[in-house]
């Protein structure tokens, strides 16, 4: 994942209108540390799956859909890394509810560096 002064890159917005959007980041992570990290970014709400296997928690007239998509390997050299693609859907958050979530998302999944 790109940096951005320190900062983990901005999730890529593909779609969206008022209280709406759609974004979609991949990261070296596979599924089973997704399922692993996921509810402590959540923390306190409810998750559920839907018939497509996305994640979802809708409370208080608003829901987030998180989807990820096929498990991919990045090799570099010898090193193999997990990857996964993933789409968020927010309905019913305004823009600042959307960037607090991908702060607590990026503290939790932020793996360590020199």
């Amino acid at each position: 994942m790109r940096t951005n002064g320190g900062r983990l890159a901005e999730s890529q917005r593909i779609a969206g209108g008022m209280n709406h959007s759609i974004h979609q980041r991949e990261l070296g992570i596979s599924h089973l540390d997704f399922l692993r990290v996921f509810p402590a970014v959540v923390s306190g709400s409810e998750v559920h799956r839907s018939a497509d296997g996305a994640f979802v928690v809708a409370e208080h007239g608003r829901r987030l859909t998180v989807s990820l998509h096929q498990q991919r390997e990045r090799r570099i050299g010898m090193l193999r890394i997990p990857t996964t693609r993933m789409t968020f859907e927010f309905a019913g958050y305004d823009p600042s509810e959307v960037d607090a979530f991908f702060e607590r998302f990026n503290r939790h999944f932020h793996r360590g560096g020199g």
